[in-house]
């Protein structure tokens, strides 16, 4: 069985350490690498096999949305899941539309990080409950709102 190349990207070492821990204990995946910084990260990425990168949004040399566009340009194909220290509800939105499989913040339960990784690896994205809710809560909002209500408010000015 060919075990799933991780990457993970992330500034705290006690961080790397960690999901380093989590992810080797299941058999299907090898942490291939590890890098406190988007420049190094982004050198390995383009000299070897990565099948997913775990990735920080906040990184000192380089913003992870910045990396995550590089990448997207680079390897269309490698998967990428978002793991943050910010809640999902101010970058996830972003995330996705940059490319991104999923997002998952740093105070998740293993379990959760685990389920992330699993989905992405099969091809899917991940999204938390919590973020599944606020989606659909604001695809309702949205629904009840008449046309011109859903204008920014620049669109308002201009119509």
């Amino acid at each position: 069985m060919q075990k799933t190349k991780i990457l993970i990207v992330d500034d705290h070492h006690l961080i790397r350490e960690g999901l380093k821990k989590i992810l080797q204990a299941e058999q299907e995946f090898e942490v291939i690498g590890e890098f406190s910084e988007a420049g190094p990260a982004l050198l390995f990425i383009t000299h070897n096999d990565v099948d997913l990168l775990i990735l920080d949004i906040n990184l000192p040399d380089k913003s992870g949305i910045d990396v995550l566009n590089e990448i997207k340009e680079m390897k269309t194909d490698l998967k990428i899941l978002i793991l943050s220290a910010y809640p999902e509800e101010q970058y996830a939105e972003r995330v996705f539309r940059a490319g991104a499989m999923g997002y998952v913040t740093k105070d998740s339960a293993s379990d959760e990080l685990l389920a992330a990784v699993k989905k992405i690896i099969s091809g899917g994205r991940y999204v938390s409950s919590k973020l599944a809710d606020m989606i659909a809560t604001r695809f309702d909002f949205d629904l009840n709102k008449k046309l011109h209500e859903k204008l920014s408010e620049r669109e308002f000015q201009i119509m």
